[in-house]
């Protein structure tokens, strides 16, 4: 979906062209989380892990790392 967003030709009715891209925060939900628990872990990582990382990233909550793929 992120690397769709990069490539797709946004635009206006003027010709100017937009780059859309996207930091996407991501978690797994275990046996003993709710879904507020999973939707504050995936928030929480798509801020933390993605966009203060140089967005345009995919970051997982209980991963430090961040991934980007160009």
């Amino acid at each position: 979906m992120r690397q769709a967003l990069r490539t797709h030709p946004f635009g206006s009715e003027e010709g100017i062209r937009v780059q859309v891209t996207a930091s996407i925060g991501i978690e797994t939900i275990h046996e003993y989380e709710d879904l507020d628990t999973l939707l504050r872990h995936s928030d929480r990582a798509m801020y933390v892990g993605a966009k203060f990382n140089g967005r345009d990233r995919v970051a997982h909550y209980r991963d430090t790392s961040t991934e980007r793929i160009q």
